[in-house]
């Protein structure tokens, strides 16, 4: 619940945050289970709506032109801090480059969010990595970007880099085995397989003549 309260007070703010609603109930899903990333998803978009259905309502031409035309490149001023990033190269060429812009970013979106299904983050830190590639998409196909944004995802791989944890190597060490008082074991060269040692300790004494030595 928490989670989905944290994330509903971003996405109000900035639009930027929504994509965190999606990477954040993924990661629920997959550590927690079904229900409490429901519970999250839901939160989020119920505590957004909430939040911003009075400006909206109260300011309805700037909602939509700030928040919808403008990353797509129709709105009505255009940002002084435009950049030349791939979407908007693409949306300088025309109608065509334009739609072709969109649909990159649609596909892009789509991508990521399949990955989140296929293959969810087990952890904060792949998450954010997830996170920052999602924005990426995001900012260098949109009509109508600036290299301002790509700080966040900088930002996110940086943080994720530093808190992933530093994994120990996978390397397993043979213990020495110990033969057991009154079973003759092979010497210690000749055994090169655990499933050797479990064999030998197995066929019991040795025997001469039918008996036991």
């Amino acid at each position: 619940m928490s989670t989905g309260l944290v994330l509903a007070a971003a996405c109000s703010m900035k639009w930027t945050a929504w994509p965190a609603v999606a990477v954040a109930t993924a990661l629920l899903g997959w550590t927690h289970g079904r229900r409490p990333a429901v519970r999250c998803g839901v939160t989020a978009t119920a505590g957004t709506l909430l939040l911003v259905l009075p400006s909206a309502l109260l300011s309805r031409h700037a909602m939509v032109e700030q928040v919808l035309a403008f990353p797509i490149g129709l709105g009505g001023v255009a940002t002084p801090a435009d950049s030349p990033l791939p979407g908007r190269l693409l949306a300088d060429l025309g109608p065509v480059g334009w739609y072709a812009a969109v649909g990159l970013l649609l596909l892009g979106v789509l991508a990521v969010g399949a990955s989140l299904l296929v293959r969810p983050p087990t952890g904060p830190a792949s998450a954010a990595q997830r996170l920052a590639t999602g924005l990426c998409v995001g900012f260098l196909m949109a009509p109508a970007g600036r290299f301002g944004y790509l700080t966040l995802p900088i930002v996110l791989v940086a943080w994720a880099w530093q808190a992933a944890p530093k994994g120990s190597s996978r390397v397993v060490r043979r213990k020495a085995v110990l033969p057991c008082r009154g079973v003759d074991m092979p010497p210690p060269d000749s055994v090169h397989l655990l499933g050797g040692v479990g064999a030998s300790a197995a066929a019991g004494p040795a025997t001469e003549g039918g008996r036991s030595r």
